[in-house]
């Protein structure tokens, strides 16, 4: 039996959160589908040689290539198109909101299903007055699980639409860690770093300071993904696990 094809998009932050999570769900669905990893993040481009996964980079809204309603419309034809070339029958996004763009290409292809991948800890700002709405048009809700969930008193702790899990992650060893802290990659991984951050620095500098603190904020992202995708491979199996179950 083939195997499907899962999208898994994320959007752009200013850590690796949302492409660190969904690698470590491209690495567990390996097993029974064929994963997609779609992102805004700069660092997809690491990411496909040490997972043997493919991934395809969108440069995201910040670029500030085009205007936002024509970046809607781009990332909805891409987002389509990469669906049609696959036979996806799954998008699922990983982001605090979803973009226009992602709930156009659903809409645009009624076959699509769209997964919201929607983390919890929300702080109350103004996006909590569409969540409602932007959960209604989702064919599911899931909320990854936090170790600091009891403490979660945003507006996303109330709802019932999610279906929680418990964290997703990538599972690290220690050993491995201080290895990938030392890997030769890391100059070039910097490299990737600082063009971003000088990139958005062009448009406002304010938000990339200090640089050397969010350069090696990131760098400390990069060698969780890479010292996880090294302990799968020194291993027999996948190593990055989910729990579909809710924490009681």
């Amino acid at each position: 039996m083939e195997k499907p094809t899962i999208i898994l998009a994320t959007s752009n932050g200013v850590g690796m959160g949302h492409l660190a999570r969904a690698s470590a769900v491209a690495l567990a669905l390996k097993e029974v589908a064929n994963p997609i990893i779609v992102s805004m993040a700069g660092g997809i481009a690491e990411i496909p040689a040490f997972m043997g996964i493919r991934c395809e980079y969108i440069p995201g809204k910040d670029r500030m290539w085009m205007s936002r309603e024509k970046w809607d419309i781009y990332l909805r034809d891409r987002l389509l198109a990469l669906a049609a070339e696959t036979n996806a029958k799954v998008i699922s996004f990983d982001g605090v909101i979803p973009y226009p763009g992602v709930i156009a290409a659903k809409n645009a292809n009624p076959d699509l299903k769209l997964v919201w991948v929607r983390r919890g800890l929300w702080q109350k700002k103004p996006q909590r007055f569409v969540l409602g709405l932007q959960s209604a048009m989702m064919d599911k809700v899931i909320e990854p699980g936090d170790i600091a969930r009891s403490y979660d008193f945003g507006p996303t702790a109330t709802r019932k639409e999610a279906v929680l899990t418990a964290p997703v992650s990538l599972i690290m060893d220690t050993a491995l860690l201080i290895y990938v802290l030392d890997i030769s990659a890391w100059p070039s991984i910097r490299q990737i770093i600082s063009k971003e951050l000088a990139f958005i620095a062009r448009f406002n500098p304010a938000a990339v300071k200090p640089v050397g603190f969010l350069t090696n904020l990131t760098l400390l992202s990069f060698a969780a993904i890479f010292c996880a995708i090294k302990s799968v491979e020194s291993l027999d199996g996948p190593r990055a696990k989910i729990t579909s179950n809710s924490p009681s």
